[in-house]
């Protein structure tokens, strides 16, 4: 089969502090990444009704919203989508907030590449006139999907 350009995986973040998340940028450069900002939780809802990601992040403490209920609604769009709950500090209260709510993990500030380390992008092959998205073992997989680790590509 023949290999076509990797796919970028696309995050969305949400988050007051956009710069925290400046280490993603190697991978951004990289083709890696696709980054979309949101500073509120609105027009983040708002993107998600037309747009898919294959990630959320988003902060719990946002200007607009409690990060937690903007991850209520956007499940109701996305099912499927793997969503990371963001705190400024540590608060065990939020962390088990964010795992019943079924939050795929809970993290704290500052931001780290770990972060995204468990992702894996899947690979576009050419089969006769279609494209299919496949992952390691060339099992054909509908996106957005979450991967065990973007590491081993």
């Amino acid at each position: 089969m023949k290999r076509l350009p990797p796919y970028s995986i696309r995050i969305i973040i949400v988050d007051p502090r956009p710069r925290d998340f400046a280490l993603f940028d190697e991978l951004v450069d990289a083709g890696r990444l696709t980054l979309h900002f949101f500073t509120h939780g609105f027009p983040a809802l708002r993107d998600c009704h037309e747009h898919r990601a294959d990630l959320w992040m988003i902060n719990v403490a946002l200007p607009d919203i409690a990060g937690f209920d903007l991850f209520e609604m956007i499940l109701q769009e996305q099912v499927d989508i793997p969503v990371f709950l963001v705190g400024q500090t540590y608060r065990a209260e939020d962390e088990l907030r964010a795992l019943r709510l079924g939050a795929a993990k809970y993290l704290c500030k500052p931001a780290s590449l770990s972060w995204i380390s468990t992702l894996r992008r899947p690979q576009l092959v050419a089969t006769g006139s279609e494209r299919l998205l496949v992952d390691k073992a060339r099992h054909v997989v509908e996106p957005p999907v979450f991967y065990p680790s973007l590491d081993d590509t």
